[in-house]
């Protein structure tokens, strides 16, 4: 059995940046220091990176979530393809940020009450 050190864990990093105005005389170090930062890491290490500026407070008080049943049944670890369109509130064009789409999950069965009808 060999030796585990501490250091050899994997750890998942979140590397969090304000590009708000106020940071902009920071901003060249910031850009300097992050590759520096992710270079140091280990291997196994996974990096994540967060950038938000003062528009963050708008629009986590305007967000919405939702949610909808397949109408088809088979789970069979296909891809499925989501699209999301919005209209315009206001005379102003919403927008929305969603992810393409996703796997079905093979081998999980959606009960018949809970199946979208068209």
């Amino acid at each position: 059995m060999g030796l585990y050190l501490d250091e050899d864990i994997p750890v998942t990093v979140g590397l969090v940046i304000d590009n708000s105005g106020t940071m902009g005389p920071k901003r060249p170090e910031v850009i300097a220091a992050a590759p520096a930062f992710a270079r140091s890491s280990n291997t196994g290490d996974q990096m994540f990176v967060v950038n938000f500026n003062e528009n963050v407070s708008y629009d986590i008080r305007n967000q919405h979530s939702i949610a909808y049943i397949p109408t088809s049944i088979k789970q069979d670890g296909s891809f499925r393809i989501i699209r999301v369109m919005a209209g315009e509130r206001d005379g102003r064009r919403l927008s929305v940020n969603t992810r393409t789409g996703y796997y079905a999950p093979p081998g999980i069965s959606i009960p018949a009450d809970e199946r979208a009808t068209s």
